[in-house]
């Protein structure tokens, strides 16, 4: 890989009626696809612990974070896995951000989807 990287937050969002173990499955699923892929990492990140809480937080059961070069062909790449995974799987849809910037993907294709994949792709694209 070459170029900028940076890293991205895929925070996915089950289907009315996915449980925990659903979801975890789910997770698991899509991080061992992404690792397939051109990427620098895939971790799935802590969420925050309780206020009571002993310990440290456990693994976010909707969320991973892929370190990516962020140019757009891996972008595009990347996100044309996940909506690949997403058209697969029980889950509605995901939301990928870079830097506060948000893009909320599904497995259903649309031409405005894409439009605004392709927008999104160009503002954290660094070059090719």
């Amino acid at each position: 890989m070459t170029g900028e990287s940076g890293e991205m937050l895929v925070e996915v969002e089950g289907l009315p009626g996915a449980d925990a173990g659903d979801m975890t499955r789910l997770l698991g699923s899509l991080r061992a696809e992404l690792r397939d892929l051109d990427i620098q990492s895939v971790r799935q990140p802590e969420a925050p612990a309780p206020a009571d809480a002993k310990s440290g937080g456990l693994p976010s059961p909707d969320q991973l974070v892929v370190g990516v070069a962020t140019s757009p062909d891996v972008l595009a790449s990347v996100i044309g896995w996940i909506r690949a995974w997403l058209g697969r799987n029980r889950v509605r849809s995901a939301k990928l951000s870079i830097d506060g910037d948000t893009l909320e993907v599904t497995g259903v294709s649309s031409a405005e989807q894409q439009r605004l994949i392709d927008l999104w792709v160009s503002r954290h694209g660094t070059g090719g």
